[in-house]
């Protein structure tokens, strides 16, 4: 793909800021294509550009955080978070990166484009009449939560 060709995976590793910038631009991206492209589902398929276009990133990155764990001896619980702080760092301002723009969109749209884009999420929450700004947040903070505590309980690398 070309977006990842334009940046060095060692890079965004060690300076997690890039990870912001990156979960920015991808975020506007699938967010404006999916409006364009699919209207009537532009939710989910705002969700599904931006995860496709984030996989060969964090498939770069996990190539190398794969080769630096194979070279470190049996580590403890907290030396595995301490020694794996970076990742975290990154996956952290990825989230915020790819937040914001939705929050962004949500705040800019009009009402009903912006129900339009979040009626999938909002209706699993039950909130389809009122669009919550709280709600929506606390949501996704859950996912990202438990995303990233399953990820660190069972991980591949």
């Amino acid at each position: 793909m070309v977006f990842e060709s334009l940046y060095e995976s060692s890079l965004i590793a060690r300076k997690a800021i890039y990870a912001f910038f990156i979960g920015l631009s991808f975020s506007v991206f699938g967010v404006t294509f999916a409006l364009f492209l699919f209207p009537e589902v532009s939710g989910l398929m705002s969700v599904s550009f931006v995860t496709i276009l984030l996989i060969p990133t964090l498939m770069k990155l996990q190539r190398i955080e794969s080769k630096q764990a194979a070279y470190s001896e049996k580590l403890t619980i907290l030396q595995t978070i301490s020694y794996h702080f970076d990742i975290y760092k990154f996956l952290f301002f990825l989230f915020l990166g790819i937040l914001l723009p939705f929050v962004f969109f949500s705040i800019v749209l009009p009402k009903q484009a912006t129900i339009n884009l979040f009626a999938q999420q909002l209706s699993l929450l039950g909130e389809v009449q009122r669009l919550s700004f709280e709600l929506v947040f606390l949501n996704n903070l859950k996912v990202f939560v438990l995303t990233f505590a399953a990820a660190v309980v069972a991980s591949s690398g």
